[in-house]
């Protein structure tokens, strides 16, 4: 979130690809409650968490993030706020590969 500490966990990232002389294109993800909530029940994410993937599930869980603020937002060029509410996940990876790219200039 955007609180001290959520600033704090999201800043390590920044910190590291810095360290480790990588770009750092910070990708915030956003999408409506309900979708949200709808998708944590698709059966292909139930079959990856039955699989042994550690993934949320619990949307009471979910609840109590949403209501702890909204997520951290870096200040700087090449940040991707993407809605994917209304677009599948593949949808989605091709607009950030496509971001990706054109922060970068790496195609991938």
């Amino acid at each position: 979130t955007g609180n001290k500490e959520g600033a704090s966990v999201a800043t390590e990232y920044a910190t590291a690809a810095k360290k480790r002389g990588c770009a750092f294109v910070p990708v915030v993800l956003t999408c409506a409650e309900a979708e949200n909530e709808r998708r944590m029940r698709w059966p292909e994410r139930l079959e990856l968490v039955e699989g042994g993937m550690g993934m949320l599930v619990d949307t009471d869980v979910l609840k109590g993030f949403r209501a702890r603020g909204e997520i951290y937002r870096f200040q700087g060029p090449g940040q991707l706020v993407l809605d994917v509410s209304e677009i599948s996940p593949a949808q989605a990876a091709e607009r950030i590969l496509q971001h990706v790219g054109l922060v970068t200039g790496v195609v991938v």
